[in-house]
C-alpha cells in the first residue's frame, strides 16, 4: 500500500528513539531504512518521540532566522585516496559492520488536544523530550556521523569514531527547522534530513530556503521521495 503524509501504515517504531539497520546504495550514500526496532537510549521513557503527518495548526517555518555556521567539530566523510581501488565488501562483511544505531524523528512540537494516541506515541516528540534525548546522547559519549561515513564503513571498512550514531529526520516538517536545527547546532551534532519535496514552500513544511540552510549548516539533505509513496510501487 502507498504511504502518504496523511495516511500511514503502523510501521513506525514505538515511543522513544528508533534504531534501524541500514542497507546503502553504492555511489549515492542514500540509506534505505529497514528492520526497525525500539531502543530507549534516552533519559525519559514516558514521553514519545516522532511526529505526525500533518503540521500543527499555525506552525510556520523559520527560514528567516540566522543560519547556523557549520561546527568545526562536525564529522566529515572519509574519501578514498587518489588512485585507490577498494575491494568490494561481501554481504557478510556489510552485515557484520552494520551496527550503528540510526535514530529518527518527525514532528518536534507539544501535543495538542486533537492529537490521537497513534500520533502522540509514535510521531510527535515534544521539544523538551527531544532536547533531553540529545543531551543523553552527548552525556553518554555518542558521536554523530553522516550517511557517507557509514557507507564508507560498510563497504570499505573505513574507521568510525567511538560510539557512532546517525540522527535522521523524515517528512520535511517545519518544526525540524525551528526546533531541531538550533538544538543540533548547539550540541555540535550533525544529522540527515529526508525531505519530501511535494510539500516544499507550503505552510508548516520546509521551504526551499530551508534545504539550503540545512546544507550550509553541515547537515545532509536526502530524498524522502516526491510524495511519500513507496518506491517499489512506482511505475513508469
Amino acid at each position: 500500500m502507498t504511504e502518504t503524509p496523511d495516511h500511514r501504515t503502523a510501521r513506525r517504531p514505538g515511543p522513544g528513539l528508533t534504531r534501524r539497520t541500514l542497507l546503502f546504495a553504492a555511489a549515492g550514500g542514500l540509506a534505505a531504512a529497514a528492520a526497525c526496532s525500539t531502543t530507549p537510549a534516552t533519559r525519559s521513557t514516558t514521553a514519545p518521540t516522532n511526529p505526525p503527518s500533518s503540521p500543527a495548526a499555525g506552525t510556520t517555518s523559520t527560514a528567516q532566522s540566522a543560519t547556523p555556521a557549520p561546527s568545526s567539530h562536525q564529522t566529515t566523510s572519509p574519501r578514498p585516496a587518489a588512485g585507490s581501488t577498494p575491494r568490494p565488501a561481501t554481504p557478510a562483511q556489510i552485515t557484520a559492520r552494520a551496527t550503528v544505531p540510526v535514530l529518527c524523528w518527525h514532528q518536534l512540537r507539544n501535543w495538542t488536544p486533537t492529537d490521537g494516541s497513534y500520533a502522540r506515541n509514535l510521531l510527535i516528540c515534544p521539544p523538551a523530550t527531544f532536547r533531553a534525548q540529545l543531551d543523553a546522547l552527548v552525556d553518554a559519549g555518542w558521536t554523530t556521523i553522516g550517511p557517507d561515513q557509514y557507507l564508507a564503513h560498510l563497504t570499505t571498512g573505513a574507521a568510525l569514531p567511538d560510539k557512532p550514531v546517525m540522527l535522521t529526520f523524515d517528512d520535511s516538517q517545519a518544526t525540524q527547522i525551528s526546533e531541531g536545527l538550533p538544538q543540533l547546532h548547539a550540541r555540535q551534532m550533525t544529522a540527515t534530513f529526508f525531505a519530501m519535496t511535494v510539500v516544499l514552500d507550503k505552510p508548516g513544511w520546509f521551504t526551499r530556503r530551508d534545504l539550503k540552510r540545512l546544507d550550509h549548516a553541515g547537515m545532509t539533505v536526502a530524498a524522502h521521495t516526491w510524495d511519500h509513496h513507496r518506491v517499489d510501487q512506482y511505475t513508469g
